[in-house]
């Protein structure tokens, strides 16, 4: 028995209760002549002298090191004792630390005995509602918020959703039953939380009695509400009858009851990648999913909002999430997009969606062996680096086809093109991103329209007599990046000229008076009112009277508010729109720096309709009809300069603008001189100048409709939509000799 010996104000009550809360009798305390003794094991006194001594710093921490484990066998929580490091430790100290660490004792040991008892009813009530079947179940897990206990909740409930969907499925034709599960998949927005609406509801009913947890609407509902329907539409999706993934990765799909089986890569974009898939019957569909998912970050946020405590903290988890899932978001709006138009002779088929194991939305399309019409176009012009220029036969081939058998080929597919746009505005849809890569050439050599990732829209309806015009489409950004396809009045009208302020807008980021001012061009000053009225009165003389500087004040107020007057209303005519209207008072509104430095701005939305996509019909038509590749019009664009966005601009600035001209001062306004638009002369227009010139009219009014499009002259020339145009397009991906015999074909019948 070894003992430590302490004078000062050490706590005996203190050390006494915790030398019995050891367990250990050998450890005990005595006080004899304000001399407090501990008695411990020989061991434990021994490294508590060196401890208590201070003597070498090596002796001491060895001897801190040791006396922690000594007396963690003696049942001390020693991670409990924050032991200083340096110098002498008194007894006071010691008493300090012991009782402190025996109240965190007395406190974890309370908390243990309560998360017990806590479990223990929990895990009673867990095993009565089992028995009692699903409705005791998910209330069960209500009551209690158990992460496991409503996953479980959620996938019992959604397999229930999903063999409802099945069940109504399975009453359709096989063609019908397919879409109306690809409806379920590509709810998104306002008509996915109707349909969780229309869910609570049936929820509220079938739970009747149940303590009414299901009697609310998804936007007023519970976070734990919230979190679990949105789980179970997920579960359901995962798991229709014929359409789900048959693994994690989703390498092995099964569409329609047919299990296909990834093989390659066909090709990558910006939002997502396209797969081949095959079915043991030999069968190949092209996939499409999305890539570059954050998938870690979501749950993460998802974690965060699932414990937020304030409503701010809640309000940045969503706004996180929402920038996190924007890709896949995409997809479901995509497929709905598809939906609308699937089914025509000119659209690419759908085969079916599934719903990946992680939230991925799948998209089986019909393959298209000939690949898209930007690769149509390199081998029919046997252009460097195409497949026809690799076969030094076909190559020859090619360069001695005749000029008006090649336009016959070109032709009969930019009628494909416009009869799958044509077909797409008569469902209400305007596709927004019209290009060569987005017209896949499918079986027999024809032209497909594909990818609706941006598309999107209502009919547009004759308000004079009611009928059906085309479609348009309400957007408040610019579609796609790149302006190279785009309508000039998709930039001009929504007012975007600087991807940094367009990324803040979509974020919702915080800007500044001056960026917004700088980088949207918005011509107004960016200082405050009440800076404005500091500027001007600080420029008032000293010597100026009382009477007379309080009249300057007052000619400077009016003449400020004058000035923002007209400022407010020059903004209101370049950018337009409520939305806009209030932002600006909110931002001139700002009366100090805090409050000017942090203003959130949104870009008012403005409907475009159909004629959209018929200029970017026009630049594919100009690319094709002259051999151009992916080049703009030489007004619109030079290949060494970055201002296609400017001369886009100016060219819709002007509706006499034309891309080709037989004299340059045609159609020119007096007074107007043009910076960087300046329109192609040619000796005489052709016919082809004269199609594009008609479709890429200054002025959407001006532009024709796609109906109109089909009934042009260009089209009615020999060969073009012919069966050997066709088959010549088929040829340019055969041997040789088969690409000999069409190529002779063609120019027999085309003239």
């Amino acid at each position: 028995m070894g003992k430590v010996s302490f004078q000062g104000n050490l706590s005996f009550n203190e050390l006494q209760k915790f030398a019995e809360q050891s367990g250990d009798k050998s450890i005990r305390l005595k006080e004899k002549d304000g001399i407090k003794t501990l008695y411990t094991s020989d061991k434990i006194s021994t490294k508590l002298k060196d401890f208590l001594s201070g003597k070498t710093d090596g002796r001491r921490d060895a001897a801190k090191v040791e006396l922690s484990r000594l007396l963690g066998q003696h049942g001390v929580d020693t991670s409990l004792l924050s032991i200083p490091t340096e110098g002498k430790i008194k007894g006071g100290q010691l008493s300090h630390l012991v009782g402190g660490a025996k109240k965190q004792v007395e406190s974890n040991a309370k908390a243990a005995n309560e998360k017990m008892l806590t479990t223990e009813a929990k895990d009673a009530e867990r095993s009565q509602a089992s028995k009692k079947g699903e409705k005791a179940e998910v209330l069960h897990a209500l009551k209690w918020k158990d992460p496991s206990d409503l996953k479980a909740a959620a996938g019992k409930l959604g397999n229930h959703l999903a063999k409802v969907i099945d069940q109504r499925a399975s009453g359709k034709a096989p063609n019908e039953a397919s879409k109306f599960k690809m409806e379920f998949l590509s709810l998104h927005g306002e008509t996915l939380i109707a349909k969780k609406n229309e869910y609570l509801k049936s929820c509220a009913r079938e739970f009747e009695g149940y303590g009414g947890a299901f009697d609310t609407t998804y936007e007023h509902a519970s976070p734990e509400i919230k979190k679990l329907v949105d789980d179970v539409f997920t579960h359901a999706a995962e798991n229709l009858a014929g359409n789900k993934t048959l693994d994690d990765k989703g390498r092995q799909i099964e569409i329609n009851g047919t299990k296909y089986t990834f093989e390659k890569k066909l090709g990558e974009g910006g939002n997502g990648a396209v797969h081949l898939y095959r079915s043991e019957s030999g069968e190949s569909i092209a996939v499409k999913r999305p890539i570059n998912i954050m998938h870690a970050q979501i749950a993460a946020h998802e974690q965060e909002l699932s414990t937020a405590t304030t409503p701010d903290v809640r309000e940045k988890a969503i706004e996180k999430l929402n920038q996190l899932k924007a890709p896949l978001l995409a997809y479901h709006q995509e497929l709905e997009a598809h939906l609308r138009v699937d089914g025509q002779g000119h659209i690419v088929g759908l085969k079916g969606a599934v719903m990946g194991k992680n939230g991925e939305l799948m998209i089986a399309l019909e393959l298209a062996p000939h690949g898209d019409i930007a690769k149509v176009q390199e081998n029919l012009y046997a252009t460097k680096d195409s497949a026809t220029a690799s076969i030094p036969e076909s190559k020859i081939i090619l360069d001695n086809t005749n000029a008006l058998a090649k336009s016959a080929a070109a032709l009969t597919l930019l009628q494909d093109m416009a009869h799958g746009l044509l077909e797409c505005h008569n469902s209400g849809v305007v596709h927004m991103d019209v290009k060569p890569q987005n017209f896949m050439v499918g079986q027999g050599g024809i032209a497909k329209l594909a990818d609706f990732g941006t598309s999107g829209g209502t009919v547009k309806v004759d308000v004079n007599n009611g009928d059906t015009v085309g479609a348009e489409i309400s957007i408040t950004k610019r579609p796609v990046d790149k302006p190279l396809w785009l309508a000039p009045e998709t930039i001009h009208g929504t007012d975007i000229r600087n991807k940094d302020v367009v990324d803040a807008i979509e974020s919702k980021k915080s800007v500044t008076r001056r960026q917004i001012a700088k980088r949207l061009g918005i011509e107004i000053n960016p200082k405050t009112r009440q800076e404005r009225r500091m500027e001007l009165r600080n420029q008032i003389g000293k010597n100026v009277d009382s009477a007379t500087k309080i009249k300057m004040h007052e000619a400077i107020d009016v003449q400020v508010d004058e000035q923002m007057a007209k400022e407010k209303a020059k903004f209101e005519v370049d950018v337009g729109g409520p939305k806009a209207k209030k932002k600006f008072e909110k931002l001139m509104g700002a009366t100090n720096r805090q409050n000017a430095q942090k203003i959130e701005m949104n870009t008012p939305s403005i409907v475009i309709d159909d004629k959209a996509d018929v200029w970017s019909f026009g630049i594919v038509a100009y690319q094709m009809l002259f051999n151009k590749g992916n080049d703009l019009p030489p007004g619109l664009h030079n290949s060494w300069d970055n201002q296609v966005e400017k001369r886009l601009k100016e060219f819709h600035s002007n509706s006499n603008n034309r891309v080709f001209t037989t004299d340059l001062f045609e159609g020119s306004v007096e007074g107007t001189e043009l910076d960087v638009f300046k329109p192609t002369l040619v000796a005489h227009l052709t016919p082809e100048h004269e199609f594009v010139n008609w479709l890429l009219n200054p002025d959407p009014g001006q532009r024709p409709s796609m109906s109109d499009v089909l009934k042009h002259p260009i089209f009615k020339r020999l060969g073009v939509g012919s069966d050997e145009a066709y088959e010549f397009i088929e040829a340019l991906k055969k041997s040789p000799d088969e690409l000999m015999v069409a190529k002779m074909n063609l120019e027999q019948v085309s003239g």
